[in-house]
């Protein structure tokens, strides 16, 4: 017996089961064909249930490649040696099978271990082994839920006080009490066990069924269950403010100190907020330019919210990111309302698309209608139905259920609210409406957050937007075209009839109205059957584009720079459908106007048959000057969207935005090229409106400095990107990742704009960043982790991490950009924009490249202590362009440093070893002198509460620095020794 087997106490209410876990040296999908480094199983604990006993059963598995740094960090006392001492797979293998003979498995992502013991173990283990996934489990039972991973459930659901051990026996036994917790909290929440089981049938049976009866005394299982405890809030004491002072206040620091936090007066965050103010007061449009450091949320939020509070007017505040969205309403608005005093005079909310909520009235139609429902088809439904009884927000869907449940998309796309059906107030489901509910939300908020794409196309005409803070503004003029840009889907025509009249349940909105007005059955059976006729002709297009079109581009552009001969086909399909829709919207129409009515869904759904018939027309034929037609293909090949995009938006935003507004603050750290407004104010018709509307614009001062903090480096001896040598290029990328991680150190962010060759290159150094103990991230929520002090990873990233990543102090320093993002010219909007307005490419790319290149830049600086390099390895090397020298002037402030990899590394290390003296000299010497003169003028625990001093203090600020040792001359302190990421400072030397 190479692993151990243990009889143990514990009480699980499954019985007859195991619980397991692995753990592996990568995920699952490394194991797929010709993925280089494939995930090994390194661990295996297994706890077996049976009616009156329990057994553990564990083994280390001796690894035969190599293992990633991350493992040792993230599995819990496991370490190489261990592992180096370890039996092989082959020697436990048959053990580890006869102990779970053919019992069911539950595992927590059941999914992971089943693809790992399946490839190394069994291969027909799924067959053997009725696999039982937890996570699943509570998935369905508590949809709502946040997160479904084992660290999330175990800290949410049971008394257990630390993180996931990432151990095989440990996750084993912890999955035991989160099953224990989840099942008790679901028997504890519904007298009618049986409600879920009743949704499946013989043929479809969740496997999950026969374990949702409580058990006999259900007491004997409450170890480690949490009983839901009031939250208890700590209120500091009342103070009294002068609300009218507004931005006044913030010369009074001490209103918004906390225990843990330390207010700092700066002067621009007070003039944001004074410009915030002048704004809403005089009812002007006002821009401006905030820099990263100046504390831009506060600053609007603080007169947003008292204006709010003294006028009684509704503000809205728009972002860009959901990032941001979270962090307002998450964080800065309840503590700023708290801060005030105010949390019984404001209210807040975060409002979405009407599309982004689940319709309860939908859901029991649906429910209804489904033919022959396969397992994935009613896990998904009862996914959505269990989730609407608390949270109808399908944007706050869990990522992992996304992936898990196959068809939850794909329902999804029937489900949701739309302007058309829903009858608001008027519906029968009233306050179990989450949308409703959300409506009066909104109604009674003084305080809306709201995204740019719905303030762009706001569906509630009755609550208007008067005054609004549009934050993250550079991403406006995308957003603009997004907004205006009209649209049809297969998914969009299919749900719209399914609405007309469901051929399936022979009802809907055209025979409600002809029922309720007396009128000719005749036209249901006329609609029904043109209806037929319409899903059989989208069902033929998208077979052909299955056919024909599995390795194309997803999308064309339908102009006469980009066309594809073999388009004709679609062509021809989209005229008979174009013809069909026609037929349904004609005598839709004559039903209609045999009445006198003014409102009803029908009405509406109608008048969106036509609104596809004339986007369908439009993309299929018609040319303008002023619109571009696209294709889009998802890549799947499931829909096909068709897209009438306009060529500027500065007309459509000054006619449905400016114009309407009474009070409209546009702010952003990046919004100035080449020193101005212009481009912004042109791109979105601000120069158009009368000056008197215009509050002064404010171009507030950067806080860091950046001249000397930070560089811009252009190494000039390595491959440049072109397009015939990309392998080249890729192993260029790759030489630099390495010799920085090697020469240099610390945490590395790098960005693509090719996801394909990001994982290219990740691939090709995986092994040797491993070596050099480096972690490898790949996602925004990993990010994060760089502010442990312990960590050291590689990030990378594609466009999804060019903004939002804020890692303060010495988490992040460098910063490596593989070339300028660039639009791309195939496009077929910005070709239509260069063909149709006569313009060259640099000049419609430069704007966006400058503004996303600000955005990387600005990854790097987030406090005052920050510094360091970015990295920029295509497209700035010639110093003398005129290209190059238009984004060292946009740039404003960091040096530019054109030289060979080798020198510039070399002074990368002395401008480091540089910057984090000066931090040290600003903080010992300056911030912090005064206490610690106190501390040694004390004599008292001088070694101890100075260096618990001094770890506060830097860990306040980021920096990864720890007092090492004190030096004595007599009973005097003679000079204090700091350890700054290696390097070795003493007060002598700090000057």
């Amino acid at each position: 017996m190479k692993g151990t087997i243990q009889e143990i106490e514990i009480k699980s209410i499954l019985k007859n089961v195991i619980f397991m876990d692995i753990e592996t040296t990568g995920l699952d999908s490394s194991l797929n064909d010709g993925v280089k480094h494939k995930g090994e199983i390194i661990e295996i604990g297994a706890v077996k249930v049976l009616d009156d006993k329990v057994y553990t059963y564990r083994t280390l598995i001796r690894p035969v490649g190599f293992v990633p740094k991350f493992t040792f960090q993230l599995c819990k006392g496991l370490t190489m040696d261990m592992l180096l001492e370890a039996p092989t797979l082959e020697e436990v293998k048959d053990e580890f099978l006869e102990f779970i003979g053919d019992m069911p498995l539950v595992c927590h992502n059941a999914e992971f271990e089943k693809t790992f013991l399946k490839y190394y173990i069994k291969p027909d283990i799924d067959i053997s082994n009725k696999f039982l996934d937890s996570m699943e489990l509570v998935a369905i039972l508590f949809p709502y839920f946040k997160e479904y991973n084992l660290d999330y459930l175990i800290k949410s659901v049971t008394t257990i006080d630390r993180d996931e051990m990432h151990r095989g026996l440990e996750d084993s036994i912890d999955t035991i009490y989160v099953v224990n917790s989840v099942l008790i909290k679901y028997f504890n929440s519904t007298l009618d066990y049986l409600s879920i089981s009743s949704w499946f049938d013989d043929n479809n049976r969740w496997q999950w069924c026969e374990y949702l009866l409580p058990p006999e005394n259900i007491n004997e299982y409450m170890v480690k269950v949490r009983i839901n405890e009031e939250t208890i809030v700590e209120k500091g004491k009342k103070k009294s403010i002068d609300y009218k002072k507004y931005e006044e206040l913030l010369k009074k620091g001490e209103i918004f100190d906390t225990p843990s936090f330390k207010y700092i007066f700066r002067e621009g965050q007070y003039n944001l907020a004074k410009h915030v103010r002048k704004t809403l007061e005089n009812k002007k449009i006002s821009i401006i330019e905030a820099p990263t450091g100046i504390g831009k949320s506060i600053g609007y939020l603080l007169p947003s919210i008292i204006y709010s509070y003294i006028n009684n007017q509704r503000i809205f505040i728009s972002s860009s990111t959901k990032e941001l969205q979270d962090q307002l309403i998450e964080k800065d608005i309840p503590r700023l309302i708290s801060t005030l005093g105010l949390e019984e005079k404001i209210r807040y909310t975060c409002m979405k698309g009407r599309s982004n909520y689940l319709c309860n009235k939908k859901i029991k139609a649906y429910l209804e209608e489904i033919i022959e429902p396969d397992l994935d088809d009613i896990l998904s439904i009862l996914f959505i139905s269990r989730l609407m009884t608390i949270n109808g927000n399908v944007e706050e869907i869990n990522f992992w259920a996304r992936k898990h449940f196959k068809k939850l998309d794909y329902h999804l796309n029937f489900l949701t609210s739309d302007g058309e059906t829903c009858t608001g107030r008027k519906c029968n489901e009233g306050t179990s409406c989450y949308y409703y509910n959300k409506i009066n939300e909104l109604e009674n908020s003084n305080i809306v957050v709201i995204n740019h794409s719905l303030f762009l196309k706001w569906p509630y005409p009755e609550i208007k937007i008067e005054n609004i803070v549009l934050d993250e503004a550079h991403n406006l003029n995308d957003n603009c075209f997004k907004a205006f840009t009209e649209e049809v889907s297969n998914f969009d025509i299919l749900s719209l009839l399914r609405e007309v009249y469901n051929t399936n349940k022979n009802y809907g909105f055209l025979k409600d109205f002809i029922v309720k007005n007396n009128l000719s059955l005749a036209n249901v059976e006329y609609v029904k059957s043109k209806i037929i006729n319409v899903y059989e002709t989208i069902e033929e297009m998208m077979t052909l584009i299955r056919d024909r079109y599995s390795s194309m581009d997803n999308f064309w552009g339908i102009n006469s720079v980009f066309t594809y001969k073999d388009f004709q086909f679609i062509v021809s399909v989209l005229e008979n459908l174009v013809l069909q829709l026609d037929e349904i919207y004609m005598r839709i129409d004559e039903v209609i106007k045999e009445t006198d009515a003014k409102e009803h869904p029908l009405i509406l759904l109608n008048n969106k048959i036509r609104t596809f018939k004339e986007t369908i027309n439009f993309v299929i034929g018609e040319t303008t000057d002023s619109y571009c037609a696209v294709i889009d293909i998802s890549k799947d090949l499931s829909r096909i969207t068709l897209r009438k995009i306009p060529l500027s938006v500065n007309y459509l935003f000054k006619e449905e935005i400016l114009d309407k507004c009474s009070s409209l603050v546009m702010t952003s750290a990046t919004i100035r090229i080449d020193s101005t407004l212009d481009n912004f104010k042109n791109s979105l018709g601000i120069s158009m409106i009368d000056k008197d509307k215009l509050l002064e614009d404010l171009i507030e001062k950067p806080v860091f400095d950046y001249k000397n903090r930070s560089v811009i480096a252009i190494p000039t001896n390595i491959e440049r990107y072109s397009y015939n040598r990309e392998d080249e290029f890729v192993k260029s990328v790759s030489n630099v990742i390495l010799r920085i991680a090697k020469n240099i150190g610390g945490n590395i962010l790098v960005l693509f704009t090719s996801t394909s060759r990001m994982k290219k290159v990740k691939e090709s150094i995986i092994e040797e960043l491993n070596d050099l103990e480096y972690d490898i991230f790949d996602n925004k929520k990993q990010c994060n982790k760089l502010r442990d002090p312990l960590t050291k990873a590689v990030v990378f990233g594609s466009r999804g991490l060019f903004e939002g990543v804020d890692i303060p102090g010495d988490g992040l320093f460098t910063v490596v950009m593989e070339k300028i993002p660039n639009i791309p010219m195939r496009d077929p909007l910005y070709s239509s924009i260069m063909e149709k307005k006569k313009i060259n490419y640099n000049t419609l790319n430069y704007p966006q490249s400058i503004i996303k290149m600000k955005q990387i830049f600005g990854r790097l600086l987030r406090s005052v202590y920050d510094y360091g390099y970015l990295f920029v390895l295509s497209n700035l090397e010639d110093g003398n362009s005129y290209r190059t020298k238009e984004y060292e002037r946009d740039l404003e402030g960091p040096v530019f440093l054109r030289d060979n990899l080798d020198n510039i590394l070399y002074k990368m290390k002395k401008d480091n070893e540089r910057w984090r003296k000066e931090n040290l000299i600003k903080i010992v010497s300056k911030e912090c002198k005064k206490e610690m003169k106190e501390i040694i003028e004390s004599k008292k625990d001088v070694d101890k509460r100075l260096k618990d001093f001094y770890r506060d203090e830097f860990y306040k600020r980021n920096i990864r620095c720890v007092l090492e040792s004190i030096v004595y001359e007599g009973d005097e302190v003679r000079k204090l020794v700091f350890n700054y990421l290696g390097k070795k400072f003493t007060t002598s030397n700090l000057g």
